[in-house]
């Protein structure tokens, strides 16, 4: 299965597939997703099969996008439990972090970019290009484990790194 994504102008293409995993235990597998970037005229400008940083049972992938300079990034939610394994106690202290895996043409190694620890409960959350060539990262949250509370946003500058993050709620 193949996906595709645009950045702002349309003058980048990536295109993410996911390649069949090495094992079938998902505490030891981690995903290689495969992740090649075009221009507008089709012309490939890199490409690449990249191994994630965390195992498959610790993340979820959620968002894919490439901006202006041909990088590419992975939304993904790492999923931190706490405290009793069993029925509604999993539930109740379920946590969540939210992260940004920057992949560049000629890096090694993805580099992962933290986002706020303090965030709450996110219910969703998109990245999203902007006029600018920036990622922006959109999304709702909860002050408890169900619902939506308020919404949430910010935006990565080209370089990777926060810049600006907002919190709307009650």
């Amino acid at each position: 299965k193949y996906s595709f994504y645009f950045n702002q102008d349309s003058s980048q293409l990536l295109i993410k597939y996911r390649l069949k995993p090495e094992e079938r235990n998902d505490k030891k597998n981690k995903d290689i997703i495969g992740l090649y970037v075009f221009d507008n005229s089709m012309n490939k400008i890199w490409g690449k099969d990249v191994k994630m940083p965390f195992s498959e049972a610790q993340i979820d992938n959620i968002d894919y996008q490439v901006d202006k300079t041909g990088d590419a990034f992975i939304l993904v939610e790492k999923k931190i439990e706490k405290g009793n394994d069993k029925g509604k106690d999993k539930e109740k202290k379920r946590k969540r972090e939210i992260k940004v895996l920057k992949i560049k043409k000629d890096a090694k190694e993805v580099e992962v970019i933290d986002l706020d620890p303090k965030t709450k409960y996110i219910a969703s959350i998109r990245l999203y290009p902007d006029r600018t060539g920036n990622l922006t990262l959109i999304g709702f949250y909860s002050n408890e484990n169900l619902g939506v509370d308020g919404s949430t946003a910010a935006r990565l500058k080209l370089k990777g790194r926060i810049v600006t993050g907002k919190q709307i709620g009650r």
